[in-house]
């Protein structure tokens, strides 16, 4: 965990021997607070890249386990299909080029599938197939780029006013309901973020 060094209050500084260091301290706060949100949304698209891929991947499995069912004695082949999983891993990764890191765990996947039956299952729809890859390859990337990066974050333009002050960090009074004329009545009172509900909500 990161510990900021830094004077937090409405005050002047007492002692300007630490200025720069507090004002550099500062200023990386507010700049840890402002990628935040960027953090969330590439949290975000990348775990609905990684749903994918294991969803693409699930679906090549139980359409491969369904093409392997026969007509009759389906209930003795399953057990021998479950017992040859990991070869069947092997096989599907193979033959469809997917990385050994999208499937499931083989002993979780095999106990899953006891009592289940996959021939209600319906035909793999290789457009819907299709069209995730396009989501994956094309579609997703293009979000991606719209977040802003890393080297963006540090630009003037992305960066929190922080002011040049006298005082400490929160110098000014109104950015602030600590700062001078404040009372015990903040404690019971709404703090004034109604302005910025409508970014929160939006992550």
């Amino acid at each position: 965990a990161r510990v900021y060094i830094g004077s937090f209050w409405d005050q002047p500084y007492q002692n300007d021997d630490n200025r720069k260091l507090f004002e550099a301290e500062e200023e990386d706060l507010f700049r840890d607070i402002q990628s935040v949100p960027r953090g969330s949304i590439v949290r975000k698209l990348n775990d609905l890249v990684k749903r994918c891929r294991l969803a693409k991947t699930h679906a090549y499995i139980m359409s491969h386990i369904k093409t392997e069912l026969p007509m009759f004695g389906k209930e003795a082949k399953m057990k021998q299909i479950i017992a040859n999983m990991p070869k069947i891993f092997e096989q599907i990764e193979r033959e469809r080029g997917i990385p050994a890191g999208d499937f499931p765990n083989v002993a979780e996947f095999q106990e899953s599938l006891r009592g289940f039956d996959v021939s209600k299952l319906p035909k793999l729809n290789q457009t819907m197939i299709d069209s995730l890859d396009k989501m994956i390859g094309s579609e997703l990337p293009k979000l991606m780029a719209q977040v802003p990066q890393d080297q963006d974050l540090a630009h003037e333009d992305y960066m929190v006013n922080v002011r040049k002050r006298e005082g400490g960090a929160l110098f000014d009074k109104n950015l602030t309901p600590f700062g001078e004329g404040a009372t015990m009545d903040i404690l019971n009172s709404p703090l004034p973020m109604r302005e910025y509900e409508f970014e929160f909500e939006k992550l």
